[in-house]
Formats: structure tokens, C-alpha cells, sequence
């Protein structure tokens, strides 16, 4: 069997801290991926 990488817990906070950084100001779209692609696609 396989498995993920552990959770270390006393990174956690940073490592969500890190996430949010990188996430901050992106949009999240659910669109078809077409509709999407000719919405954004320049």
C-alpha cells in the first residue's frame, strides 16, 4: 500500500500560512472547460 506524506504538525500553521500567500488574488472557476477556456484563454 502506499501513503501520503506525513503531517507535521508544527508546520502546520506555516504551511497554511504559505497556501493562502500563494492563493491570495486567484479566482476559482467551475466552468465547463471550453466556457472557461474562451473566457480566459487570451
Amino acid at each position: 500500500a502506499t501513503t501520503g506524506p506525513a503531517i507535521n504538525l508544527l508546520r502546520i500553521e506555516e504551511n497554511l500560512s504559505a497556501a493562502w500567500q500563494r492563493l491570495s488574488g486567484t479566482y476559482v472557476e467551475n466552468l465547463p472547460w471550453l466556457e472557461c477556456a474562451e473566457r480566459y484563454d487570451r
